[in-house]
């Protein structure tokens, strides 16, 4: 199959013309000159003939528009006959409408040192030539002749349609205006093809076009060029002026200049700085006492902990002895006795000195002086705590964590590969080794491509590898051709890339506005070890770092407005929290609300029966799971609610025990939360409190939800409002209900039948409950009316009972009416959890998320979840899956075999814009798969749209999961972009395994 090209087209005949930065020229078309001369080309044939040859259409790409081809005698640019061959439709062009109309004008360059790649950089093999992600702005792009082959649909107008105009002079680039277009020269007879400034580096040398053989088109276009100048005009218009032009015009406004971005407060370089560095703070309060010292070297003191040593661990009410050392099968944990390990990675602090609660109660003599005395912290403010023998010993314990805390938190990859390389034993390696450790790494590739490899890193051909060589071994792993084009492309062929360039770069290709020239060099500096150009190796480095991931780093602050009511939020919600795993057997653990709250989780349930001992417990009432106590539940949740999160917690109290137990209930709750624990409003006249307090007002409290008895004045009329959620009311009265309890609860559950029908004064602590098929009965009855209602008042929606296997359901109906807590079940991972974890990414993982405006209208209401309208522009989204790097293998597969990987890319938000593509399947290749398959993904409204990426193995029984990863759309950032694997099941990001995407939103 041909796709309709000759069947004598040649992908591999010589390129015809200059391509411009991350553009691709196509297949070259040879064409005549007025002497019958066909320029040669370096390297290539020149046995081309005269004369007009047979049209012949580039090749089958989607990388933009050939470069224009120009006449050898340097009178006129030749503009060829259409082309009878279909053209393949380009996500990367666009149509001739939206081109402002740029003009003619005649800057001076400097001509490419080597204006063409190898040649095998065009080989027909090879799918993935350069591009432009987006044109620039509409006075910054030049004028250009008609293309070849021309397409009505995908290229732009002619240059004779533009009126004359200068093109911008860009001094945020740091390029001085007066080395980058002199005065003006006189022009010459022959008319110039401008190509976009950002191509070429800053201060051109003159050139004087008889100095030159035109006989050559190279030589002969670059003199033109250099021929000419532009005015430096002092009514040009600035750079920042245009930027704001292509902002408000053909640039989208979540991806174009940081203005547009509502985060005006970000700190880019400050975000740079903290993502590069490859050592983690360790924080150590020695406040009072004196800084601890020590001759030992970092690697001695590691050896002294991996030896370990006798302390003293302090109690409340007691101290014991402990060995504590570094754990033989992972140096980054903590070993205290036999069973208690501490994670390093989870530390946040290590304070010198009796500086903890534990401390503070424990009165025994043998803990008196704080010059022996200190405590490990962990992020979650738990606490270990010690006495040492003497202020030495103090010293080396104090330097020894430091160390090995911060090698445990070097988030980079050099850190974990550091962490593998430790666990692998620490020394150098030798073949078996290697392959062993690359195998560990998810490297699974041919041996002979490994030993190609290896050859080329070791140094002393000793046949072992160091630390430091093996690192290099894993960066040529991981090396992509992609990146190749690109460095190639803006750095023009040169083996370094200046600032300048790199800068261009950013803001061309990335659409990257907030950076300048200082962070560009910062950056440089970093991969490059302290020299001030980029090698290819340094921008690969870079392409494949957390600077360049698909989410945008704004997103991760937290920027929203936080001060509207409560109610405007959407929630991020854990459906019966204290559940490992299934409605009806499984276990009750507290590690699962340690979980969901340090996940951003800002609602979790707890179902309360009365215990046999008198204290409540909480389990799944009526099943054979397993029994928690309540207080140890509200003391977990007292610990890790705010590791993640400042903003409140609503604790969904689903209350089956009788007055004597409710009545511990609330005083273990008032003892253990103390003054955050935000006051109950029971009894408030609800006319006086229309809405509630925000977030920010909110700020570090324990909101109570549950049923309230709600009391008005002297009238003291009881009202018993029941929760449909409970499967099995019992007939409550006066009596069953606990005073105390009520008092302090801030939200009351009450039920709601018809939104048709008459609905009563709205008390804003009132909540609705909803069942997802409740849900859906409402959204198909009465969806505006619904979606009202929801943006004053609190809904909350929960699985139905039928679902035992704790499986979830589409939480975007519920969000789509504006339903604030959706409510899954955190301990099933699958496409709707990945869905949610995604959504909460934004608004820096706080757990709210402000709704969109159409939802909080609060006149002429107008929102219908089952038919929004349109409120904007629709918008486009492309995404152009290009390549993935080591995909482990999964835990489901054969040993020794090789993953055949597909890609499901799936859009979630309202019902129009919902849609799922597939790419193909790549056959016995997790290492280095590549797709180059591009999904357009129309939007209605992209505020209510997650992205999902799932990677599969392909199976004969059933597709395996790999991993996933989710992100908002409205914090996708454009150009080309790094989307990290996560694990399906713990979302941890899988090292090293990634897929490379080009994305697009117009």
């Amino acid at each position: 199959m041909n796709n309709g090209w000759p069947q004598n087209y040649d992908p591999n005949r010589p390129p015809s013309g200059i391509p411009p930065p991350g553009q691709y020229s196509g297949s070259p078309i040879p064409f005549p000159t007025s002497s019958g001369y066909t320029p040669q080309y370096p390297g290539t044939p020149s046995n081309y003939g005269s004369g007009f040859p047979p049209v012949q259409p580039m090749a089958p790409s989607t990388y933009g528009s050939p470069a224009p081809i120009h006449h050898s005698s340097g009178q006129f640019p030749l503009s060829l006959p259409p082309s009878p061959y279909p053209m393949p439709s380009s996500p990367y062009s666009t149509p001739p409408s939206q081109y402002p109309p740029p003009v003619i004008s005649t800057p001076q360059y400097p001509p490419p040192q080597n204006p063409y790649p190898p040649q095998s950089l065009y080989s027909s093999n090879h799918q993935y030539p350069p591009q432009p992600s987006q044109y620039p702005p509409p006075t910054q792009y030049p004028p250009q002749v008609s293309q070849y082959p021309p397409q009505a649909s995908q290229y732009p107008p002619q240059a004779s349609q533009y009126p004359p105009q200068h093109p911008p002079v860009n001094p945020e680039f740091g390029l001085p205006q007066t080395s980058q277009y002199p005065p003006q020269q006189s022009q010459p007879s022959y008319q110039t093809i401008q190509q976009p400034p950002s191509q070429y580096p800053s201060n051109p040398p003159a050139m004087n076009p008889s100095a030159y053989d035109f006989s050559d088109v190279r030589v002969q276009l670059a003199a033109q060029e250099q021929s000419q100048s532009l005015t430096a005009s002092s009514t040009q218009p600035s750079f920042s002026n245009l930027a704001s032009v292509a902002s408000s015009a053909s640039i989208p406004s979540s991806a174009s200049s940081s203005s547009s971005h509502p985060n005006s407060s970000f700190n880019l370089g400050e975000w740079v700085r903290s993502t590069m560095s490859s050592k983690a703070i360790v924080k150590v309060d020695e406040v009072g006492q004196p800084p601890s010292k020590t001759s030992m070297s970092e690697e001695d003191l590691i050896n002294f902990l991996k030896s370990g040593d006798t302390l003293h661990r302090v109690y409340a009410n007691a101290t014991k002895k402990k060995d504590v050392k570094l754990s033989k099968d992972d140096p980054h944990v903590l070993k205290m006795g036999v069973f208690k390990s501490v994670p390093l990675r989870y530390v946040d602090s290590i304070r010198k000195g009796k500086k903890t609660q534990i401390f503070e109660k424990n009165k025994s003599s043998t803990v008196q002086s704080a010059n022996y005395c200190f405590s490990i912290v962990l992020s979650s403010k738990k606490t270990y705590d010690f006495y040492c023998a003497n202020p030495s010993q103090l010293d080396v314990w104090i330097c020894a964590l430091s160390v090995a805390v911060r090698e445990a938190q070097d988030n980079s990859d050099r850190g974990y590969v550091r962490r593998v390389w430790n666990q692998h034993g620490g020394r150098a390696l030798s073949r078996s080794g290697i392959i062993d450790m690359l195998f560990r790494l998810n490297f699974t590739t041919s041996s002979s491509y490994i030993e190609q490899q290896i050859s080329r890193v070791d140094q002393n051909g000793d046949r072992k590898l160091n630390f430091d060589e093996f690192v290099t071994l894993v960066e040529l792993l991981r090396s992509r051709k992609e990146f190749d084009f690109l460095f190639e492309s803006y750095s023009q062929l040169n083996p370094q890339m200046t600032a300048e360039q790199f800068l261009i770069f950013l803001r061309d290709e990335q659409k990257e506005t907030q950076y300048n020239l200082e962070i560009c060099k910062l950056i440089i500096a970093h991969f490059e070890g302290g020299q001030m150009t980029l090698t290819k190796k340094g921008f690969s480095k870079f392409m494949s770092s957390n600077l360049n991931l698909a989410f945008d780093p704004r997103n991760g602050e937290i920027f929203q407005d936080m001060s509207h009511p409560l109610t405007h939020y959407y929630v991020n919600s854990s459906h019966n929290t204290y559940l490992e795993g299934d409605q009806l057997t499984s276990n009750s653990s507290l590690e699962c609300y340690r979980r969901v709250l340090q996940s951003g989780c800002r609602c979790v349930e707890l179902d309360c029966w009365d215990g046999k001992d008198g204290e409540p417990d909480i389990y799944h009432g009526h099943t054979l799971t397993s029994k928690i106590k309540f207080r140890d539940v509200i003391e977990t949740i007292n610990e890790y609610a705010f590791v993640t999160s400042p903003y409140p917690v609503i604790l969904s109290l689903e209350n089956h025990c009788g007055a004597e137990q409710q009545l511990k209930m609330a005083n273990h709750m008032k003892e253990i939360f103390g003054n955050s624990l935000a006051l109950g409003n029971s009894g408030k006249d609800p006319t006086k409190f229309p809405y509630l307090e925000s977030p920010t007002a909110l700020k570090g409290k324990f909101l109570l939800k549950g049923k309230m008895l709600k009391t008005f004045g002297a009238d003291e009329a009881l009202t018993i409002m029941h929760d449909p959620e409970t499967a099995a009311q019992l007939d409550k009265t006066k009596k069953d209900f606990c005073t105390q309890l009520s008092d302090i609860l801030f939200l009351g559950t009450v039920g709601i039948k018809d939104f048709d029908a008459n609905l009563p004064a709205k008390v804003s602590w009132e909540m609705i409950s909803l069942s997802e098929d409740q849900t859906k009965k409402f959204l198909e009855k009465s969806p505006a009316k619904f979606a009202e209602f929801n943006r004053d008042q609190f809904c909350r929606v929960y699985p139905k009972g039928t679902r035992v296997d704790s499986s979830n359901y589409d939480p975007n109906p519920g969000w789509n009416a504006g339903c604030q807590i959706v409510a899954l079940n955190f301990q099933t991972w699958g496409d709707m959890m990945w869905l949610n974890r995604g959504k909460f990414l934004n608004n820096g993982n706080s757990g709210y998320i402000l709704k969109p405006a159409p939802l909080l209208a609060s006149e002429n209401f107008s929102w219908d979840p089952k038919n929004p309208k349109i409120f904007g522009k629709i918008r486009n989204l492309t995404v152009k899956i290009l390549s993935g790097r080591t995909f482990p293998k999964t835990s489901n597969g054969t040993k020794g075999e090789v993953i055949d990987p597909f890609v499901i890319v799936r859009m979630h938000g309202l019902p129009g814009d919902s849609r799922s593509y597939q790419t193909g399947m790549i056959k016995n290749n997790g290492f280095n798969p590549e797709w180059n398959e591009t999904f357009s993904f129309p939007i209605l409204y992209s505020e209510l749209a997650t992205l999902v990426f799932v990677v599969k193995d392909q199976d004969t029984v059933r597709d395996d999961t790999v991993g996933y990863y989710s992100v908002p759309v409205e914090a996708i950032r454009p150009g080309h972009r790094i989307i990290p694997l996560k694990n399906y099941v713990s979302d941890e990001v899988i090292p090293f395994a990634n897929i490379l995407c080009h994305f697009t939103l117009e």
